[in-house]
């Protein structure tokens, strides 16, 4: 995901990390199957698989995390697709709108403290989430400057020659 949007930031001047990128989906396709497969495992186990299929507001949450996490794991796992460049940038979306969407329902949405209560993070709870955000924010970007990953931009033989000529 990352490397797709360095590359377009970088308007195309950037490291062609596309072998990488394919490298990787072997890994990551195992690892997004072993994911489903321990979700669809944990319902059977624990005799919930009937709520997924309930028809609620909660089994759409759990469909679209399917859906969302089995996307990837198709793109991934079909040649044509897995050499796509958009493909993969999508495919790495979905995975993380998936993750993400698994990280909410069972955090926030589906929460049920039991009792009657109804829970929903206070002020400072929420404070302190974002406060966690920016941190690994700020963090990334002083790893990032202070250990350059990136290689010197690409330059054209055209804009080679306009600086030397200042």
């Amino acid at each position: 995901f990352e490397g797709s949007l360095v590359q377009a930031g970088l308007k195309g001047n950037g490291p062609d990390e596309k072998n990488l990128f394919v490298k990787l989906t072997n890994t990551i396709s195992v690892l997004l199957a072993i994911f489903v497969v321990l979700r669809f495992g944990e319902l059977i186990y624990r005799d919930k698989l009937s709520y997924a299929f309930a028809g609620d507001f909660y089994s759409a949450m759990f469909w679209i995390e399917v859906v969302l996490m089995v996307f990837p794991l198709v793109v991934l796992r079909v040649a044509k697709l897995r050499n796509d460049s958009r493909m993969l940038y999508l495919s790495a979306l979905s995975a993380l709108l998936g993750c993400a969407t698994w990280r909410l329902t069972y955090s926030l949405v589906a929460f049920n403290p039991g009792g009657g209560y109804h829970y929903f993070p206070t002020w400072e709870e929420l404070l302190i989430s974002i406060g966690f955000v920016a941190i690994e924010i700020c963090a990334y970007i002083v790893l990032i400057r202070l250990l350059p990953i990136l290689p010197p931009l690409k330059q054209n033989d055209h804009n080679r020659h306009e600086a030397s000529k200042a």
